[in-house]
């Protein structure tokens, strides 16, 4: 996963460099899924979509499913992972 991190770290500096000002829609898979790699996406102004796991961020699906019950989100429309 470092390897991967790393990469990615370059990939973003590149982009700022490279693309100044210009906004991306960056898709990536769960190794992705979190603060090191989504705090610079957000300050940068960038969007992004990043796969999860239930047993790789139980946080997140244990805030989602308190949502859904509340009836705060929308309806799970996908079950299990992918």
């Amino acid at each position: 996963m470092i390897v991967n991190a790393n990469a990615a770290k370059r990939l973003l500096k590149g982009l700022r460099h490279s693309y100044a000002g210009e906004e991306f829609l960056l898709v990536a898979d769960a190794l992705y899924a979190n603060g090191p790699y989504i705090d610079p996406l957000q300050s940068d102004g960038h969007s992004f979509v990043t796969g999860t796991k239930s047993d790789g961020n139980k946080a997140l699906f244990s805030q989602f499913a308190a949502r859904q019950k509340s009836g705060s989100s929308l309806p799970n429309s996908h079950s299990g992972d992918t």
